[in-house]
């Protein structure tokens, strides 16, 4: 599917939408049933726990969200993907599960599941990260830039419906 109809779709798919699971719905469907990935979700950091809680998900998830942590605080379980996404306000891209050392913690649940790449772009509220729209696919090297710069326009649209939401 082309870029532009991908957000097409997404626009499409959020629009009307009032509530934070819905939208979060709604992209990680278009995500996955338009977008081929694997499995989408979006999380939510919790600032008492500094936890990130799945707001939504969609596609071949299978458990993997109530089995693994992952944490803004200062632990190994922050230094993911999500977690260095939240904390330095940008993406972040595992090319390979299999090969990159500090997602031990994730990588046997992730490859169970058939996740070989995944990435992580923030979502904003007024200025900060708030949480992530997760992407996973089933290849390595799936996240190539053209791809990247698609899902940050995906993640843009998608923090701007969530803090129309939020006002």
């Amino acid at each position: 599917m082309s870029d532009e109809k991908l957000l097409a779709e997404l626009k499409k798919a959020i629009a009307g939408l009032s509530d934070e699971a819905a939208l979060a719905g709604a992209a990680c469907r278009v995500a996955v049933e338009q977008g081929g990935y694997r499995m989408a979700w979006v999380g939510m950091v919790d600032p008492d726990t500094q936890s990130v809680r799945s707001l939504a998900h969609w596609g071949h998830e299978d458990g993997y969200l109530s089995a693994v942590r992952i944490t803004t605080d200062r632990t190994k379980h922050s230094i993911g993907p999500t977690g260095t996404a939240i904390k330095e306000g940008r993406p972040v891209i595992n090319r390979d599960f299999r090969m990159t050392t500090t997602l031990l913690p994730w990588r046997l649940e992730a490859t169970r599941r058939g996740y070989f790449s995944s990435a992580a772009f923030p979502l904003f509220a007024a200025e900060q990260a708030v949480g992530t729209l997760n992407l996973y696919a089933g290849e390595p090297d799936y996240f190539t830039p053209g791809r990247v710069e698609t899902l940050l326009e995906f993640a843009a649209e998608l923090s701007r419906a969530l803090a129309a939401v939020r006002r």
